[in-house]
């Protein structure tokens, strides 16, 4: 079991991403620039989960800066959080 940060291997996430939504119906169909944009986006920052190798699971998250102004206050907004189980 790993979790990893996954800018840089953007081909494993995109697989993943691709392997749920063919399996499920509750993740929209995303387009290449879509998936591009997950990527590039500076402001997201994209974690996997692994298991035996492969991925199994990703978290795509921003930090946003918290009421206060103080830097070490910042709220975590979640924009997926996709996970595979045996099920599927």
């Amino acid at each position: 079991m790993a979790v990893d940060l996954l800018h840089k291997k953007e081909k494993v996430a995109r697989d993943m991403i691709l392997r749920f939504m063919d399996k499920t119906n509750g993740l929209m169909e995303l387009s290449d620039s879509a998936l591009e944009s997950l990527f590039s986006d500076p402001a997201l920052q994209i974690v996997g989960y692994q298991e035996h190798g492969q991925l199994r699971g990703y978290l795509l998250f921003r930090f946003q800066a918290g009421e206060g102004g103080h830097f070490l206050n910042n709220d975590i907004i979640v924009r997926t959080f996709v996970y595979e189980t045996a099920a599927f």
